[in-house]
């Protein structure tokens, strides 16, 4: 679309993709509840798709379009549903300890 050679891309995915892992993994160092929030499963989908671009290259605008998309309802979604834990079926703020996990 924008024809970008494949080889000044990639590093910029990949950046991509290890900055969502690392946050991802700070998340985790804290609770193992935030991957069952909204705000969690939001980040999950992004890597998600993220990791899919080089197995569907030809299509990597419209799954890195579908990103942006995960990326601006993510942020912008209300406490209500960015909290919401579906593990719990309840706001994961209001029962911490549920899921606490200790990775030190």
């Amino acid at each position: 679309m924008f024809d970008v050679e494949p080889v000044r891309l990639v590093p910029f995915l990949v950046a991509a993709i290890v900055t969502g892992a690392g946050m991802i993994a700070l998340e985790l160092a804290s609770t193992c509840a935030w991957l069952f929030a909204g705000k969690g499963l939001a980040v999950l989908l992004k890597l998600a798709l993220l990791l899919l671009v080089p197995v569907f290259w030809e299509h990597r605008v419209v799954v890195l379009v579908a990103v942006t998309i995960v990326a601006g309802f993510g942020s912008h979604m209300s406490a209500r549903f960015r909290h919401y834990s579906v593990l719990a079926a309840r706001r994961a703020a209001a029962h911490r300890g549920l899921l606490d996990c200790d990775l030190r």
